[in-house]
């Protein structure tokens, strides 16, 4: 949020009004009146503690199936390629890691460079398209 507001993406009315942020007339928080806002705001919406922040259950399905670790794996797999291959296989390696996991199979992390070996020693053409 600080970051778009000094990229004036949002202003200081939106910061306060969508964010609960006090902005002062140097674009800096305010500290104690964004704590005061804060406390208002969770007064009036009868909020004993404040709600984390959710995407909704489609996203933390998502994240279930696809864990920072499993995206990190994918993305050092193909590392060392030029970029249009690296872009190619990184799509390739997601849409098989997606299939197999759609067949109801675990991929871990340490299975992607395998995967990618077996997609490198593929024909281009002989691989089905991505769903």
């Amino acid at each position: 949020m600080a970051e778009d507001l000094c990229n004036e993406f949002i202003s200081p009315a939106t910061a306060r009004d969508s964010y609960g942020v006090v902005v002062d007339g140097a674009g800096k928080v305010d500290a104690a009146a964004t704590g005061a806002l804060r406390a208002r705001l969770a007064k009036a919406r009868g909020w004993h503690e404040t709600p984390a922040f959710s995407f909704g259950p489609a996203r933390e399905d998502y994240h279930l199936r696809w864990p920072r670790e499993l995206h990190d794996a994918v993305v050092g797999a193909a590392e060392g390629l030029p970029t249009l291959l690296r872009q190619l296989y990184h799509q390739q390696v997601t849409a098989e890691i997606d299939r197999r996991m759609a067949a109801g199979l675990q991929v871990a992390p340490e299975d992607v460079a395998a995967i990618l070996a077996e997609l490198r020693s593929a024909p281009l053409t002989a691989r089905p398209a991505a769903e």
